[in-house]
Formats: structure tokens, C-alpha cells, sequence
């Protein structure tokens, strides 16, 4: 079994219940592999070896030559200098070896490819700046390939550069031709190998022409969202957009995390709310209200998952935060109280709850958020209800506005 590109999620829910629970359930016998880019943490239960996978040698570096010509029917019409010459150039570095095999398949000229006087550094740029030289659609492809690195199809490609679907679907069989260029058959993807996809954008393919592609890809995917045929497949499309609505504006995509996460939450979809904090918090965002919108959404979450304690540190923590910035963060600090007041229900501490929700009820009451106030007074109704205090309840839902209530 092989995991690869292990660094994608590494970090999150999914690395622990890979690590932590599936991998030591299977069978000792059966062989794992964990391919990534970071030290691997070891696996519990299992026996792990590290394996740290060098550069090629010169050997090594002279048989992937061979091998790929001969598996592609070319005439190998290298010199032993020349080979050696492309080793020393791409260090012995897989990526690079691969990439000068590729344009030399292309029919590059050897001379071309090797200048006299060149540096590491120069042919390294210059091997990724080849792609200048293919078909135009297949250049732009290419470009639009490395920075639309989480899924790209037919369906993707002909959105965005407004083609019919066999075009699409002929730019990327051509394209598969490449080493950089990977094909995953289960989701029927396409994707550039990483580093190539960080050596295109390192070549000037940053800036204004990044985000309008990334702008138009979000675009893209609320057309796949709508047509989504599944629940599951809505959700990873979301996750997908997600991503991209951060990488370009952080406060736009923490209010689409917002509305996607309190959305689930409510529903009970929990294994989607972990995904999805996973997606935010693995943009590191570093300000205040960013860390504390994705504290408290925390908290709320092990709240469903009735880890109390962890809520309640969360959340006490936020709280006292919040009463040494004085006036600053009120709204935040509503929200920690009737989390509070969760928990405190839970723990059937009703006293207590209505205290935290009188709390809140206050301050939504001072910034006049008349959806915030419902919502407090039909918790603390709910709660005088739970008391068999049944006219305290009453008067609560009485003072509620005629206006429909988000639960």
C-alpha cells in the first residue's frame, strides 16, 4: 500500500486517523509505503523505517536516459560526455533529469539544451522555461496547471479557457506524454508534478496573471457545485474553492469557511467540519480575528464531539482575551458565552448556562444584532423549559422578533 505526496495533508485529522488508527489496524504483514517531502512521525503499532531517498547518482541518472528512450522507441544518440554534462547540470535531481529527457524527446538539440559556460541555476530555469516552445494551448495549460494545483480536468480547462470538451480533453492526452505531468485515475485529474508546478510560477508566472486565473477557477467552481450530483462531491468541490478563496483574499474565504462550517455543524455533518477547519488552518493564518474565528469554530466543533474540556479551554481562553481588550472583540465574546452555555447545558448546570447567556444576551443587545438576540432568547427558553420553569420559558419566546430564526 503507498501514500504518496504525504506532506498535502500532513498536520491535519486525516495524517492522525491515517497514522493513529487505519494503518495500525491492517495486517502486519502487509507492506506500507509513505512517500513525502518531511520526516514521518513514527506509526504506532507498526514497525516504521525511514528511508531517506538521495539524488540520482551518475549511474542511476545514465539509466533513467536509457530506460526512457527506450520505452518511448527513440534512438539514444547521447555521448557518455553529454550524459555526464546533464548530471552535473540537474545535480542528479529526478524532476530535472526527467525534464531534460522530455525536451530532448521533443527534439530539442543536446547542444541547445547544455550551453557552454551554463550554471546549475540557469538550466534549471532554462529547462522550465522550454515549455515557451510547445503549442500555445499547450503552454497556457501548462501555466494554468501549476496554479490550479488541487484538481484539474476537461471540465475545469474548458471553462476557463472557453473550449469544447474533446479540445480539452486532446490538450491534456497530448500533455501526458510529459514526466511532470500526472494522471489520477480515481477523481480522472490531471496535475503537475509539485516541483514543477513551483518552477513555473518562479519564472514570472506570478501576480496579476495568478490571481485572475484563480478568480476565474473559483468561478468555475460554483458551476461544478451546482452540478454536483452527491453530497460528498458538493463538499470536496467546496473544500476545493475553498482553498483558492484563500490563497487570494483571506477575510472573503474565512466568511465562505463560516457559512459552509456553521451550515454543517448544524446538520451534523462533523467529519466535514474537521475538513474544512483543516483547509483554514493549514493557510496559517496569523491575525487576531482569523486565529479567533477558527479558535472558536474549534471549540464548537469538539463541543459536537462532547470534548468538553477541550472546548472549555478554548473558550475561557478567548473570553479572557476578550475582557482584557475591553470593548474590543464583544461580538466574539458573545459567541464564546453561548458556547458556554452549551456546555454548561450539557453538563445539566442550567444556572450557569442562563448566566452565560444573559452574558451574551447583553452584549448583542449593545452592537444590535437582532438575529444574535433570538437566537439567545430561544436557547434560554429552551433552557427554562429543560427547568420546568414554564413561564420564564414562555416570556423568553414571547419576546423573540416575528422574524424567522436561525437555529
Amino acid at each position: 500500500m503507498l501514500f504518496d505526496t504525504y506532506e498535502v495533508i500532513e498536520g491535519t485529522d486525516l495524517s492522525k486517523w491515517l497514522l493513529e488508527e487505519l494503518i495500525p489496524k491492517l495486517h502486519s504483514s502487509l507492506p506500507i509505503a509513505i512517500a513525502g517531502r518531511n520526516k514521518i512521525f513514527p506509526i504506532k503499532s507498526k514497525i516504521a523505517i525511514p528511508i531517506k531517498v538521495d539524488k540520482f547518482d551518475l549511474e542511476e541518472t545514465k539509466a533513467l536516459i536509457i530506460k526512457r528512450y527506450t520505452d518511448t522507441g527513440a534512438e539514444l544518440d547521447l555521448t557518455e560526455i553529454q550524459i555526464e554534462k546533464i548530471y552535473q547540470l540537474t545535480e542528479g535531481r529526478p524532476i530535472l533529469v526527467n525534464l531534460s529527457i522530455d525536451w530532448l524527446l521533443e527534439n530539442a538539440k543536446i547542444d541547445e539544451l547544455i550551453e557552454e559556460n551554463i550554471t546549475e541555476n540557469d538550466f534549471s530555469e532554462k529547462l522550465v522555461s522550454w515549455i515557451r516552445n510547445l503549442d500555445s494551448e499547450l503552454e497556457i495549460t501548462i501555466i494554468y496547471m501549476a496554479i490550479i494545483n488541487r484538481r484539474f480536468n476537461y471540465e475545469i480547462l474548458s471553462y476557463l479557457r472557453k473550449l469544447s470538451a474533446s479540445e480539452s480533453k486532446r490538450i491534456l492526452q497530448q500533455l501526458s506524454r510529459f514526466s511532470f505531468i500526472k494522471y489520477r485515475a480515481l477523481s480522472q485529474s490531471y496535475q503537475l508534478h509539485d516541483e514543477m508546478g513551483e518552477m513555473v510560477q518562479a519564472i514570472g508566472y506570478q501576480g496579476r496573471l495568478r490571481n485572475d486565473i484563480i478568480e476565474d477557477v473559483i468561478k468555475c467552481y460554483h458551476q461544478l457545485i451546482s452540478n454536483a450530483t452527491s453530497l460528498q462531491e458538493k463538499q470536496t468541490y467546496s473544500i476545493e474553492q475553498l482553498y483558492y478563496q484563500l490563497l487570494i483574499d483571506v477575510e472573503e474565504g474565512l466568511r465562505s469557511f463560516s457559512y459552509l462550517f456553521e451550515q454543517a455543524l448544524d446538520l451534523g455533518q462533523l467529519d466535514y467540519c474537521k475538513v474544512l477547519l483543516d483547509q483554514v488552518e493549514k493557510k496559517s493564518v496569523q491575525n487576531a480575528p482569523s486565529r479567533d474565528i477558527i479558535n472558536i469554530s474549534r471549540a464548537e466543533l469538539e463541543i459536537e464531539l462532547f470534548e468538553l474540556n477541550n472546548a472549555t479551554e478554548i473558550l475561557e481562553m478567548l473570553v479572557s482575551k476578550y475582557e482584557q481588550l475591553g470593548t474590543k472583540g464583544n461580538s466574539f465574546k458573545a459567541r464564546c458565552f453561548v458556547d458556554l452555555s452549551k456546555i454548561h447545558k450539557f453538563q445539566g448546570e442550567y444556572q450557569h448556562a442562563i448566566k452565560k447567556l444573559e452574558d451574551s444576551l447583553k452584549i448583542y443587545k449593545e452592537i444590535g444584532n437582532r438575529e444574535q438576540i433570538n437566537r439567545v432568547l430561544l436557547e434560554t427558553g429552551e433552557i427554562y423549559y429543560l427547568m420546568a420553569q414554564y413561564g420564564k420559558a414562555q416570556t423568553q419566546l414571547e419576546m423573540i422578533s416575528p422574524q424567522q430564526v436561525k437555529r
